[in-house]
């Protein structure tokens, strides 16, 4: 007998499949779904083929720190809460990501208890396994990437990280750094269902005598397999005075990620940012990337986003007049001036994280930070579509409900697709919707998530779905813990 499924799940359905077989006529074929799975059965040929339907994961987290893990064996139905969690006993992860079949990506960056440390998790993990790893550091699960902590091990010092999906490859890149320094050691990984090309590289051996803060972020190469890294570095001491710059790697994989090979770009130095802004390079790169890194410090007039086709535009004050700018750093070691629109919000409790969702068109997401610990609880007050470069126009959620996940599918400047998770005061739940911008009715109900209100949370479609193929073709960069 010839049995073709498509995954874990649709091989649960062999034993069911072969009763049906043996009670048709020899000759018959029949082709029947059953719960949303397809049964394609051939009495001549003795044949079987079976094929899941798309289902859904969702990941949770109360405000008082409750981890939950929510799964849908269908897209569209409601889902089942399958894990809850204390800190103390594990975490849920907060980043999740399409991958290939019915593999999911999973992201955290932040404090395990059970590991006793700071680290960042960027790991493919099987949709249909809902039992998660208590300790990431020791227990199986995991496929490919893996939990990467400081290199001392302190429970003070944070870990950061960022993922993304490009072509079917799961990119993640990590910065960890011991407890006397900043972030000096980084690796970016590239996987592909069970095969992973790792590279690592330490700052104090291509930076000597730095020992300050670094910025990174990473970026994908529209239409290739690849990533590039922008590295800003700065000195010693939060003034100027020390070396800074910009160091830049691109990661080039094959499309199966059985090899791959990490080459050092042209750097960026202080000169060329002076020549591009106008003034001494150093002080306007401490300006531009202030006192730490541009992520989580008050006021919020900094950030990153890529560019063109292979760079990455970091916007913050510039000059004597600390306008906001953008400094555009590019794979050819050059830097240039532009200027940059940002979406009205408060620069002392929110902060717009800016994405690139296709060539040229990017999601802004404004992000609540008054809950500046834990960074958990950092939400989403408001989403713009547009461009940092031509404008935004605000996207309007559905009225009478509160926004808890906003996760853009896609957007090519005309039509936007989303997933988006919205909480039901009245009803005291959160809600899976689809949105299309093109469909006479653009909101669809996809399901219950959860009861009550999350403090964060996020969602993804694995398995043969329009949507997950989207996802794991070009996703937008994602970071790891907020």
């Amino acid at each position: 007998m010839k049995v073709v499924t498509d995954g874990i799940r649709s091989r649960g359905k062999i034993g069911f499949a072969r009763n049906r077989l043996a009670v048709l006529d020899k000759g018959d074929t029949k082709h029947l779904v059953v719960s949303g799975y397809k049964f394609s059965l051939n009495k001549t040929e003795d044949s079987i083929f079976i094929s899941a339907p798309p289902g859904t994961v969702a990941c949770s987290q109360l405000p008082s720190g409750e981890y939950r893990y929510h799964y849908a064996d269908q897209y569209g139905g409601d889902f089942a809460t399958v894990l809850e969690r204390p800190p103390a006993e594990g975490f849920v992860p907060r980043a999740l990501l399409s991958h290939v079949g019915e593999l999911m990506a999973h992201g955290y960056s932040g404090y395990s208890v059970p590991v006793g440390m700071y680290g960042t998790l960027i790991a493919t993990y099987p949709a249909p396994n809902t039992k998660l790893p208590e300790n990431v550091s020791t227990d199986p699960g995991y496929l490919d990437g893996g939990w990467v902590v400081a290199e001392t091990s302190p429970e003070t010092r944070a870990t950061y990280g960022l993922m993304m999906s490009s072509q079917d490859v799961l990119y993640g890149y990590t910065t960890v750094g011991p407890l006397s320094g900043f972030f000096l050691t980084s690796l970016i990984r590239a996987t592909k269902a069970n095969t992973t090309v790792s590279y690592g590289f330490k700052y104090q051996e291509e930076m000597s005598g730095v020992t300050g803060g670094i910025s990174a972020y990473m970026r994908p190469v529209w239409g290739e397999s690849g990533a590039i890294v922008f590295v800003p570095y700065r000195g010693n001491g939060a003034a100027p005075g020390g070396s800074c710059g910009v160091l830049v790697h691109y990661l080039d994989v094959t499309s199966d990620v059985t090899s791959g090979a990490m080459y050092t770009l042209p750097s960026i130095s202080a000169a060329t940012i002076g020549i591009a802004a106008g003034g001494d390079g150093v002080s306007i790169f401490y300006s531009l990337m202030g006192t730490h890194w541009p992520v989580g410090e008050l006021p919020m007039r900094r950030g990153q986003f890529s560019c063109n086709q292979f760079d990455v535009c970091y916007w913050g004050p510039i000059g004597p007049s600390e306008s906001i700018k953008g400094l555009v750093f590019t794979t050819e070691g050059t830097a240039n001036l532009v200027d940059v629109i940002l979406p009205t919000y408060n620069q002392t409790t929110e902060k717009p994280v800016i994405t690139e969702v296709s060539p040229g068109n990017y999601v802004c997401e404004v992000i609540d930070v008054t809950a500046v610990a834990p960074y958990f609880q950092w939400k989403t007050n408001a989403v713009y579509y547009g461009s940092p470069f031509s404008g935004w126009l605000p996207f309007t959620h559905l009225g009478g409900t509160t926004l808890v996940r906003h996760k853009t599918v896609s957007y090519d400047g005309d039509e936007v697709r989303a997933l988006v998770l919205l909480y039901d005061g009245g009803a005291d739940e959160t809600v899976l919707y689809e949105y299309d911008s093109l469909r006479d009715e653009p909101w669809q109900r996809r399901g219950r998530v959860c009861e009550g209100l999350p403090g964060t949370a996020d969602v993804a479609i694995f398995g043969t779905s329009d949507i997950a193929v989207a996802m794991s073709k070009s996703s937008p960069v994602r970071w790891t813990w907020f």
